[in-house]
């Protein structure tokens, strides 16, 4: 499927691929840029959201699925560079408050895909290799840098890889870490966003339906709270 909520032909703004496996459900993305505060632009990204997230909200949810792509959103403080104020600077001063501010930072984007993330039971699979943490310094977790004008040297988390809360839970993500040289361009020729990397577990099948069976028997809560960072915007 190229398009969203079974719609015939491809996206009109954004890019989407959806590819259905035996074992999984995979949505690649690419989502709408919001601006710098034009209208137009802050009501399409509005729109994309909705439809995204009713598109997800359609899927089985006792089939594994993952979310990848350039989600254009930094919905964790620490996802984007300091002084966080800079990027609510930026933009438009007239309008919402809430969307205020450089694409993928305003309130209004970051609390629909926290949404999004509790309402279709994803989480976020960056951090839960310890190897991710070992090697990358805080500064290195951003998939976006700048190296022209006033956001030369300014970077942003853009780009996920998400996947069904039962399969991180489960352990079934071996590794999830950005692909790239620091602050420098260097391994991401050709573009201003780093290429991202997940692995799965070998085993990650079985263990996500061990996981399955065991939060039936005990009626194990949700981890979102240790999967989504709750500090509010």
């Amino acid at each position: 499927a190229f398009n969203l909520n079974q719609k015939k032909g491809h996206c009109q703004d954004g890019r989407y691929v959806q590819l259905q496996f035996q074992a999984a459900k995979y949505h690649f993305v690419y989502v709408p840029f919001n601006g710098d505060g034009q209208q137009q632009k802050v009501e399409r990204r509005a729109e994309w959201d909705a439809q995204f997230l009713e598109h997800l909200r359609q899927d089985d949810a006792t089939q594994p699925r993952f979310v990848v792509g350039d989600l254009n959103v930094a919905y964790q403080p620490a996802d984007m560079s300091p002084p966080l104020d800079f990027w609510y600077r930026q933009g438009a001063s007239v309008g919402d408050i809430e969307d205020k501010g450089f694409g993928g930072t305003t309130i209004s984007e970051r609390n629909r895909f926290r949404h999004l993330l509790e309402t279709c039971h994803l989480g976020d699979t960056w951090g839960t290799s310890r190897s991710v943490f070992v090697s990358q310094s805080p500064a290195d977790r951003y998939t976006w840098r700048c190296t022209q004008g006033r956001y030369r040297g300014k970077g942003l988390r853009l780009d996920y890889v998400l996947a069904d809360h039962t399969t991180i839970q489960a352990g079934g993500i071996l590794e999830s870490s950005i692909l790239h040289n620091g602050t420098g361009n260097s391994g991401a020729m050709g573009s201003d966003h780093h290429p991202i990397w997940c692995a799965l577990h070998p085993n990650w099948e079985e263990m996500r339906s061990d996981k399955e069976m065991e939060m039936e028997v005990d009626g194990s809560p949700s981890l979102m709270a240790n999967l989504v960072d709750t500090e509010p915007c």
